[in-house]
């Protein structure tokens, strides 16, 4: 009692301290979010227009990427032309032409380009050839007297058609270096027929004379790669990136592409200034949105995040919860090992307390199977002398019975006594037989044999009934032991009628064998009635019977017991006579050694 007082105010004193901490955990925690709220709005700022520098540092590196690539894929386009024998003939064709920035047109006159023999004017192949070599649209100019007009080329116009006969006039910026003819004339954003395209133009020398220009450009505003791009970026899920136009028009957003939002008061509040910070209060969301955006003036549009102010509050309080289960765990695993280190010498006594009741449990079953022995040895040796003396005079009566049976006549009304008298005695003789069987301690004469076909003896040898049926269940790999053949067919015969006996209804038996190197196990279990587990201590005591009168002698189980530990086994006994406890039957299970030595 002392003990347990300990241990009950040990743990009393923990479960406060454990209350302390939780306690103020929860206190930290509230603490913590109140005052976070005051620093939350600078934290969404932050985040968002770091976002914002982000992608546009993002879209800069890829256009700046583009270029670079252009700048390779004018030389490859220039090495081509130069492989197809570029020349100018003395042929003329008039021609009517359109400014690409105007729309006017007029009539000129140009002259005629061959490569390998073919006219280049309005011959598709050779811009197609180099598109699919570098992936770029390429155009071929030629120069007439107010700029340089496109011949052959991949540039649609809003018609969807090959823009060819438009032209650029000397005006434009892309020929402010046309002179230069050993190196790209222009490098950069230029307007191209209907849109703007990041390109490269190179000069196309004839006799020393810049008579054209080659051009390779790639659109510089492809939505589905700016899509692309910000679905890349590992961009927090709170924050929404989008793009709009200076007309309101949805360029990219996760969901409303597409959407024009110019009659939205954040969007008359954007397109204000270049770039800054908004904040309004959304009252589909019944939330705080706050909006960071820049001008990006090369696609002429803004790049903005938007973030609710409640979902980044939520991340937080998620944030400090997990903290604070995570600082719990620790704490109570700590705990936990004070509590281990406390307890330990409790756990030391109660295991040795423990250890000692199995002790005393395996002395009480050694005590008794030492007391059944000894109460063995002792019935047996006065069942010896009993059967001695009786079984002489027995001898003589059933003798004269039978001849007195054998000379009446069959009406006669004493044959009935006299048949009873042969019927006791015969009885009287079966019982002096066991009694002989039970106090000699025969010899174990063992053989090594197959125990599967020893079973299998054993059952032939039965009379079985009808409603009755035995099945085997062999899982022995090695089946060969070293026993005493007509002893075991005895113990086996003794079990395997008592189960049958047990089942006046019909059943069946299963048998079934295991074991390993040093032990085999015999398992034999009936589903007949049970034995009463008042009956189970007095099994294998001489003359007990559960059969009822003139049905057993109460020495198949004693002397089956006395087999058993001859060959140095144990039996052992489960039985069930509760339905509501499971299926009723017994099941004996006797384990012999595979080598033991004599008695």
């Amino acid at each position: 009692m002392k003990i347990l007082k300990t241990i009950s105010t040990r743990l009393r004193a923990i479960i406060f301290e454990i209350g302390l901490i939780v306690l103020a955990i929860i206190a930290t925690n509230v603490i913590t979010i109140i005052s976070a709220k005051n620093t939350l709005q600078s934290t969404v700022i932050n985040d968002i227009n770091r976002v914002v520098v982000t992608l546009s540092n993002t879209i800069d590196a890829t256009r700046n990427l583009k270029l670079e690539q252009l700048n390779k894929n004018i030389n490859v386009a220039d090495y081509i032309l130069k492989k197809h024998d570029l020349i100018e003939v003395n042929e003329y064709s008039n021609i009517t032409v359109k400014n690409q920035n105007t729309g006017n047109k007029y009539l000129t006159k140009i002259n005629k380009w061959k490569y390998n023999g073919k006219i280049l004017q309005y011959d598709e192949s050779l811009v197609d050839e180099i598109k699919s070599l570098t992936g770029t649209n390429v155009t071929i100019f030629q120069k007439i007297d107010s700029g340089f007009v496109r011949i052959a080329t991949n540039i649609m116009d809003s018609s969807n058609n090959r823009a060819v006969n438009t032209y650029i006039p000397f005006s434009s910026p892309v020929l402010k270096d046309i002179n230069k003819k050993d190196r790209f004339i222009y490098s950069g954003r230029a307007f191209v027929v209907n849109d703007w395209y990041l390109t490269s133009y190179k000069p196309i020398v004839i006799n020393n004379e810049v008579k054209g220009l080659l051009y390779v450009g790639l659109k510089e505003k492809e939505l589905g790669e700016l899509k692309k791009t910000f679905n890349d970026l590992n961009i927090d899920k709170n924050i929404t990136p989008f793009c709009i136009d200076r007309a309101g028009r949805m360029l990219i957003h996760p969901s409303d592409s597409g959407e024009n939002i110019s009659n939205l008061e954040y969007f008359q509040h954007i397109i204000k200034d270049k770039e800054g910070i908004y904040k309004f209060y959304d009252e589909d969301k019944k939330d705080y949105c706050i909006l960071s955006y820049k001008y990006y003036s090369a696609y002429e549009m803004y790049i903005v995040c938007s973030a609710y102010q409640g979902n980044f509050l939520d991340n937080f309080r998620r944030e400090i919860i997990n903290t604070s289960i995570v600082a719990g765990i620790i704490t109570l695993l700590l705990i936990s090992i004070l509590i281990f280190f406390f307890t330990k010498t409790i756990n030391a006594l109660h295991n040795a307390v423990k250890d000692l009741s199995e002790t005393n449990k395996e002395l009480l079953t050694t005590k008794k199977a030492l007391q059944q022995s000894e109460k063995l040895a002792s019935m047996g040796q006065l069942a010896a002398g009993i059967a001695h003396e009786i079984n002489n005079p027995l001898g003589v009566i059933m003798m004269y019975c039978n001849i007195i049976l054998d000379d009446s006549d069959e009406n006669d009304p004493k044959r009935k006594d006299l048949e009873l008298i042969v019927e006791q005695s015969e009885r009287c003789k079966k019982i002096v037989g066991g009694l002989l069987n039970f106090a000699r301690k025969s010899k174990v004469n063992k053989t090594n044999i197959n125990v599967h076909n020893l079973i299998e003896k054993s059952v032939k040898s039965l009379l079985l009934p009808s409603n009755v049926k035995i099945t085997t269940d062999f899982k022995i790999v090695d089946p060969f032991m070293m026993i005493d053949i007509d002893q075991m067919v005895q113990v086996f015969t003794n079990i395997i009628k008592n189960a049958i006996d047990a089942m006046p209804n019909g059943g069946h038996v299963d048998i079934l064998t295991e074991g390993n190197e040093n032990d085999v196990c015999f398992h034999i279990k009936d589903n007949g009635t049970g034995i009463d587990p008042k009956s189970l201590d007095k099994l294998f005591e001489p003359f007990f019977t559960t059969k009822g009168k003139n049905n057993g002698t109460g020495l198949g189980l004693p002397i089956s017991y006395g087999i058993i530990k001859m060959h140095k086994g144990n039996i052992k006994v489960i039985s069930n006579t509760d339905k509501s406890k499971g299926s009723t039957g017994t099941t004996f299970i006797i384990t012999i050694p595979r080598i033991n030595s004599e008695v």
